[in-house]
């Protein structure tokens, strides 16, 4: 009964505010760079207003504040003349060789259905693009893969966030996810071990009918 309550949710599993901070920190660090590149090659000139959605604490934003006007807002009518959206597949994180930090995509991969989410939307923003209306869209593929570092703790400090999440939906148990969490910190050590982060697709376009410079 207690696990039905929970389906269909659509509740945020990761920490939010000062308690996400250092993930989030080591998320820009990971991501920050491809997506430096994105907004360059989606077209941002000085001048331009960009409205950053759902911005969080607005790391993708920043970016864009030295070429162009930015704003950490929702609203509408906005002035982006093309909409850049990255968006990932939670699914496609992993290691090699196969290692504990495989727990990431597989705890994720069943918690989206469970609350009603999609954790591998990644893998069709680009024809959700293209079906929205958006001509010839553009996309790559964002996927760090370390050997060492803090940076490569993402897997394991996203798990653990979530950790109430999982053990809630009944995915897995509180001494089964904390001793998964050792094995995932351990191997964050190990040079040997390759961490595969989420492969995060970049889609842009132009918006219809808008000149190209």
């Amino acid at each position: 009964m207690h696990r039905s309550r929970l389906q269909n949710t659509g509740e945020y599993a990761l920490a939010t505010g000062q308690a996400a901070a250092y993930r989030l920190h080591i998320l820009h660090n990971l991501y920050g760079p491809g997506t430096r590149r994105l907004l360059l090659e989606a077209g941002l000139r000085p001048g331009m207003r960009v409205a950053d959605l759902g911005c969080g604490v607005g790391m993708v934003h920043r970016p864009a504040r030295r070429p162009c006007r930015s704003r950490r807002a929702g609203r509408r009518n906005r002035r982006q003349r093309r909409p850049a959206r990255p968006d990932g597949d939670l699914t496609s994180a992993g290691s090699e060789p196969r290692s504990a930090l495989g727990a990431f995509a597989d705890l994720f991969g069943r918690l989206g259905p469970a609350r009603g989410l999609d954790y591998t939307v990644g893998r069709r923003l680009f024809h959700l693009v293209q079906a929205a209306g958006f001509p010839a869209p553009e996309v790559t593929f964002n996927q760090p893969v370390l050997a060492r570092g803090e940076n490569k703790r993402l897997l394991e400090l996203s798990v653990a966030e979530a950790a109430r999440a999982f053990i809630d939906a009944g995915l897995i148990t509180a001494e089964r996810l904390e001793s998964t969490l050792v094995e995932m910190r351990r191997l964050g050590a190990d040079g040997t071990v390759l961490a595969v982060m989420p492969r995060m697709a970049q889609v842009w376009a132009r918006k219809p009918g808008c000149p190209a410079h």
